[in-house]
């Protein structure tokens, strides 16, 4: 199915690339802004508020459309682009745009894949789509971690989010062009 297809990559490529703040918010707060323990639970507790913001838009806004996940996946983008600026008091609104981004996908993408396919074969695409997930967001927590020692905090911010970006620009240009499943 076209559109399980998309969803599914879009969700590998987000998980692996825009999803890891657990990952890159406390050597951010530390090395980047310089930070203390208070300082890092703020910038954590932005995404939080951002997630909770999401998962309310969401409750309310009635079905999921794809381009409301292509709307998570460049909120995802923007909030690491806006991590590369040298303006430590934007943080907490960049990670709370990240954490609206990341619960717009994760709740969109999963509704989309579940009432894109038949009942009978909902469980395992559904398996498919949880490893897909769950399985690459360890593998993205290291490249995010290599990254940011390779290249520091703000350029490792740089270049995550301008991959997001690049993956959200082509999936918004090449989706298919099927009406979007009843809720």
């Amino acid at each position: 199915h076209p559109v399980v297809r998309r969803v599914v990559g879009l969700v590998l490529f987000a998980s692996l690339l825009g999803m890891n703040f657990q990952t890159l918010v406390p050597a951010y707060a530390r090395l980047v802004l310089g930070l203390s323990a208070t300082g890092y639970g703020g910038l954590l507790s932005s995404v939080g508020f951002g997630a909770l913001g999401a998962a309310l838009v969401m409750a309310f806004t009635g079905r999921p459309k794809p381009g409301r996940l292509l709307l998570g996946v460049l909120s995802l983008s923007l909030a690491h682009l806006g991590l590369f600026l040298p303006y430590a008091f934007l943080a907490p609104f960049f990670l709370a745009l990240g954490g609206f981004g990341m619960i717009s996908v994760l709740i969109n993408a999963n509704t989309l894949v579940q009432l894109s396919v038949p009942d009978r074969i909902r469980g395992r695409v559904m398996a498919v789509y949880s490893l897909v997930m769950l399985g690459t967001g360890p593998l993205g927590a290291y490249l995010t971690g290599l990254l940011f020692e390779l290249l520091g905090g703000r350029l490792a911010a740089l270049v995550l989010g301008g991959a997001v970006l690049m993956v959200g620009l082509y999936q918004l240009r090449s989706w298919p062009k099927e009406p979007s499943p009843p809720a």
